[in-house]
């Protein structure tokens, strides 16, 4: 496996609100050792870190062994008891929990973050981008990518699973148009709960961002819709998952202006949303030739159709 993707992908646990650098760990000793030695960060842990995922410097094996330890107190509410656990992780990443710490692989390591992410995101504590982009989990090692959330999107996942996808959809306004909303409430009719909640959480955020506090967000969401718009008015609104860059905490206002500025110069010329959407990539791909840290990013995004997880 590459190791910059373990780095940077497998092992992105930026849990929204559980992340905080060092945190003690309230739990009672439950008698599983690798879940003992995980919350209570121990040196084991963070050398079976260190040796399992390749780290030759100490301080990466530190930050990352903390941030698996952070998520699992943080997804069940700091208070990481056995019962708690094995009520909230499938039975694999509990399993995983119940081994001797020595016995842990790097595939545990993998297995057990990427259900902690994906728990995280269910609970609507992280931005899980694999369920957004329909993520293969099994392919090159890529588990998850996990972001953190920002204020509004945490507002607005956690109003989704309770709005009914007609009305959020038609809430959109003149973004979007009759045929768009139609062919939406239909989409979202005809697929699982996922899906819905997808749209439901693409159509709030560009929409609500149209009138945010910050200029970045404003200019970006329309020029994600504009871009979004096909030449014969259709409006691709998930295809491209643009809107989860309204959606991290992390990324940047000078990485909202860039995007903002390229995707409104592509918008300005008359070409299909599929060349347009050609031209990004092209764009992208140019960036992460002269920054090999975005090689990753360009990968993930390019295997999974999934542009808000670019860059920082």
């Amino acid at each position: 496996m590459n190791k910059t993707i373990a780095r940077k992908t497998i092992f992105a646990l930026m849990l929204a609100g559980l992340v905080t650098g060092a945190q003690a760990s309230v739990i009672k000793k439950t008698g599983l050792d690798a879940l003992d030695q995980i919350t209570s960060m121990s040196k084991n842990f963070v050398d079976t870190v260190a040796a399992k995922a390749g780290y030759a410097d100490p301080a990466e094996s530190q930050r990352i062994a903390q941030k698996i330890s952070d998520a699992i107190n943080g997804i069940s509410g700091n208070q990481a008891t056995e019962a708690k656990l094995r009520a909230l992780l499938d039975d694999e990443a509990f399993a995983i929990l119940s081994k001797n710490m020595d016995e842990l692989t790097k595939d545990d390591l993998e297995t057990l973050t990427g259900s902690l992410s994906q728990t995280a995101g269910k609970l609507g504590k992280g931005l899980t981008c694999s369920s957004a982009c329909g993520l293969d989990e099994a392919a090159d090692g890529v588990k998850v990518t996990l972001r953190a959330l920002n204020k509004t999107a945490k507002k607005v996942l956690k109003s989704v699973s309770s709005s009914k996808t007609s009305n959020v959809v038609n809430s959109a306004g003149s973004y979007l148009s009759k045929s768009d909303k139609s062919a939406l409430i239909a989409k979202a009719s005809s697929g699982d709960v996922s899906l819905q909640n997808e749209i439901k959480t693409a159509v709030k955020m560009l929409t609500q961002a149209t009138s945010s506090s910050t200029k970045e967000d404003r200019a970006l969401a329309k020029a994600i819709l504009t871009f979004i718009k096909d030449d014969n008015g259709q409006t691709h609104l998930a295809d491209t998952k643009l809107y989860i860059l309204l959606m991290d905490e992390g990324v940047s206002p000078a990485l909202k202006q860039k995007m903002t500025k390229e995707l409104n110069n592509l918008s300005s010329g008359k070409m299909s949303y599929a060349k347009k959407r050609e031209a990004l990539i092209g764009k992208l791909e140019a960036r992460a030739k002269a920054d090999p840290s975005l090689e990753d990013d360009l990968a993930y995004m390019k295997k999974n159709d999934c542009f808000g997880i670019f860059g920082k």
